[in-house]
């Protein structure tokens, strides 16, 4: 309980942390323990053993892609972390020799006693204990976060599609945890928790916004409209009839299925899944949800984002957006941008500034698809200066 008159480095925490998440995953393995759960507290473990035992691959998936990002940063800056070393590389390398089983990234891996190389896969299409076979999270992150081949990534959006995408939008799994009356199996609130919203009725607006943004990577540029349509509450009965007042007055975080009791809900889950019963917006105007929302618009569809001292124009526009035209401001300056879609619904075939038209200086790395324009920023300081700086975007 004393301070300390020494002063530490960011990178020497930032080698603690590496090497906290070392010493934390399970035995024999680079795959993080899911310790007190992730992201969904409703998934919180019921038994203290699982703590040790289970493994969540959305966990696994988002370390992968802040140990690869970090890796980036240290070759940048000519840093070297030794913690770093060969670590991302150890996480791909047991993501796909547990988690991927059979093709399809399980929710969840259960390890057995004392063991660190057999187990369970849980939130899997063989899993017969929950009755759970898909989870949304692990699939979007390992797209966005480049964990998954092309193969992959394309098979799970089929999977999204065919199980998880119902008639308001991407829902966190196949169906809502078995509701048993406070007795606690496997998952603490999922499985106690008597009202059937937000988490526990499986559609979180944030999850279904990273649904947005892995469709924008993987150049879907249909599914990722449609999926920002889902999420907006202007118009929203354009695109989800069943959804009540409240999920059209502001920005909702979740969308609740209209049911009277958890019963109710894992009775008749085929009718929420198809927009048969009406839903509400939950939590509005809830922590970063506008902010995401505004982000991925305009860093993924209209596709201008900066990464240290370069710019990317990395547009996915879709056919039926033909002739778009976007304002934005940029420094102090407005960019205007006039996108015409022909043969394409994704990587620029030509960019004109103020009508001359540009080359790239590099193309941004994408194992999914042609990478977006990579830019010298130093190329660009006239766009932040006052005044319009038009672009023109032919895909």
């Amino acid at each position: 309980g004393q301070f300390t008159d020494r002063c530490s480095s960011l990178a020497e925490h930032v080698e603690a942390n590496i090497d906290w998440m070392r010493q934390n995953c399970v035995p024999g393995t680079a795959l993080l323990r899911y310790g007190d759960g992730d992201w969904n507290d409703s998934l919180q473990p019921a038994k203290p053993e699982l703590k040790k035992r289970l493994v969540s691959a959305w966990t696994v998936s988002l370390s992968y892609q802040g140990l690869r990002r970090l890796e980036a940063l240290c070759l940048r800056a000519g840093f070297q972390l030794d913690a770093l070393e060969g670590f991302a590389d150890a996480v791909s390398r047991d993501f796909h020799r547990f988690l991927v089983v059979d093709g399809t990234v399980c929710g969840f891996f259960l390890f057995d006693p004392g063991s660190s190389g057999t187990g369970t896969p849980m939130l899997h299409p063989s899993d017969e204990q929950t009755g759970i076979h898909y989870r949304l999270l692990p699939m979007t992150r390992s797209m966005i976060g480049g964990l998954f081949s092309a193969e992959e990534a394309e098979h799970h959006c089929r999977l999204i599609e065919e199980h998880l995408l119902a008639a308001d939008g991407a829902r966190l799994m196949d169906r809502p945890p078995s509701y048993r009356g406070g007795v606690s199996e496997f998952f603490q609130r999922a499985e106690s928790s008597s009202c059937f919203s937000r988490e526990i009725g499986i559609f979180y607006t944030h999850a279904h916004l990273r649904y947005i943004e892995a469709m924008a990577r993987l150049g879907k540029a249909d599914e990722m409209l449609r999926g920002f349509e889902m999420a907006n509450p202007a118009g929203i009965w354009e695109s989800v009839p069943h959804a009540l007042p409240r999920q059209g007055n502001s920005y909702f975080s979740s969308s609740d299925a209209v049911v009277a009791s958890r019963h109710e809900a894992e009775e008749r889950y085929a009718d929420i899944r198809e927009g048969k019963i009406a839903v509400d917006g939950g939590w509005r105007i809830y922590s970063s949800g506008p902010g995401i929302f505004l982000n991925l618009l305009f860093t993924r569809m209209v596709g201008v984002r900066k990464v240290y001292d370069k710019l990317i124009l990395d547009p996915v526009i879709p056919k039926s957006l033909n002739g778009l035209h976007v304002e934005m401001p940029w420094g102090e300056g407005i960019l205007e941008l006039h996108f015409v879609v022909e043969d394409g619904e994704y990587a620029a075939r030509s960019i004109s500034v103020n009508g001359k038209e540009i080359q790239p200086d590099a193309r941004e790395e994408n194992p999914y698809r042609d990478g977006g324009w990579v830019l010298d920023v130093a190329r660009c300081e006239g766009w932040e200066r006052p005044g319009t700086t038009r672009l023109d975007i032919r895909l």
